[in-house]
């Protein structure tokens, strides 16, 4: 999957590099993990509740529909502040001659 993104970004891996994983800066430690899933948690919920909270002459496809893309907008920017990054290894298969 993240060979597929990666490739989406316009990355040429096929030659020496291969993607090793995701590599998540800014949650070092437990507690910061279960912190950044509670964050995440809590933000849907809100924006769900708020949500249902809204005036009866908005259809429930529409709520349904914004409520999808605050939630998404929403954990995009936990994952930009998760401080993602994507761990590449060279490898080369030249042997070198001096």
């Amino acid at each position: 999957m993240i060979q597929f993104f990666v490739n989406l970004l316009f990355f040429d891996t096929s030659r020496s590099r291969h993607i090793a994983g995701l590599r998540f800066l800014h949650l070092a430690t437990a507690l910061d993990r279960f912190l950044f899933l509670l964050a995440g948690g809590a933000g849907m919920a809100l924006v769900i509740w708020f949500y249902r909270r809204e005036p009866s002459f908005v259809t429930p496809k529409r709520k349904a529909f914004l409520a999808s893309l605050r939630i998404g907008a929403m954990l995009l920017l936990l994952f930009m502040a998760s401080g993602a990054v994507a761990m590449m290894t060279r490898v080369s298969r030249h042997k070198g001659v001096l």
